[in-house]
């Protein structure tokens, strides 16, 4: 520890090794990105799939448990990992120019070849396989629920492989080109998660615990918190306030989205459907 706090304090950041690193990173900038972490969590598709695939509410909140107290567990383990390899990197006299090369240089100078590899092998068929989750569920989601929501009608069943194919592309296309924005992992987190998942993950939390809250009000978040992403990504003078102001668009969207849930929900008609008929109608949709 007395290494590590002596090579973050010979690199000019001796407040990385307080609270959060909140001294080094500023209190507002941690703030939005523990928001935009959470909101990432809460927004991700790949979340709502396995509430639909568990075998009954019990089920689904054991396994959200344990997914959380995982990745409380891993988010330990990974600062502590990236420090040391701060430290160790520092005293060979190597500078990395993101965070990102980090777990590169740990697998590849620190540790012997064949354990590197296979942690690098690990550490890509991980980013692989949440990614892909994802993309399966965001455009089942999207085919399944949003379209016939706006539409008024269902994908014919022969036209439903092609129809989903397109979308994925559709999606990664927009993945990919938001990506072309930024310039390591936690900008990736702080700027393009912290500006576009806020939208679904406020519309989940009012869909939960407001009893008015209605799927026009939904779509309302999820419109204008993708609206104001976009806005923050496209115009630099507003993504420049924002992040002088709140220290990344987590904060400033997460309003924005429970504006538009808000007033999309008191400007349309009150649905006073019991939630188990809904849960039954949702499962039903899915054969369930």
């Amino acid at each position: 520890y007395d290494e590590i706090a002596r090579t973050f304090a010979e690199a000019g950041k001796p407040g990385a090794m307080g609270f959060y690193g909140l001294g080094s990173y500023g209190t507002m900038a941690g703030i939005s990105l523990v928001l935009a972490m959470t909101m990432s969590v809460l927004g991700c598709p790949g979340n709502r799939t396995r509430i639909y695939t568990a075998r009954d509410g019990r089920t689904a909140r054991r396994a959200f448990l344990a997914q959380g107290a995982m990745m409380f567990g891993w988010s330990i383990v990974t600062a502590v990992i990236g420090m040391s390899c701060f430290a160790i990197a520092a005293h060979n006299g190597h500078r990395f120019a993101t965070p990102d090369h980090a777990f590169p240089y740990m697998a590849t100078q620190v540790m012997t070849p064949a354990i590197g590899l296979m942690f690098l092998i690990c550490g890509l068929s991980a980013a692989v396989s949440s990614g892909g989750s994802s993309s399966i569920s965001g455009v089942t989601i999207l085919l399944t629920d949003v379209y016939p929501s706006l539409t008024g009608r269902k994908i014919p069943p022969e036209r439903y492989t092609l129809v989903s194919r397109l979308a994925l592309l559709a999606a990664l296309a927009i993945a990919f080109s938001i990506t072309v924005f930024v310039t390591d992992m936690i900008a990736y987190i702080q700027k393009a998660v912290g500006a576009f998942l806020p939208g679904a993950a406020v519309a989940m939390l009012a869909g939960r615990f407001w009893k008015r809250a209605t799927w026009q009000g939904a779509l309302a978040s999820v419109g204008c918190g993708s609206a104001f992403g976009i806005a923050t990504v496209l115009v630099p003078a507003l993504s420049d306030r924002v992040n002088a102001v709140f220290g990344g668009p987590a904060i400033p969207a997460i309003a924005v989205s429970a504006a538009g849930v808000i007033a999309g929900s008191l400007l349309s008609s009150r649905d006073d459907t019991p939630d188990d008929e809904r849960v039954a109608s949702v499962m039903a949709s899915r054969g369930r």
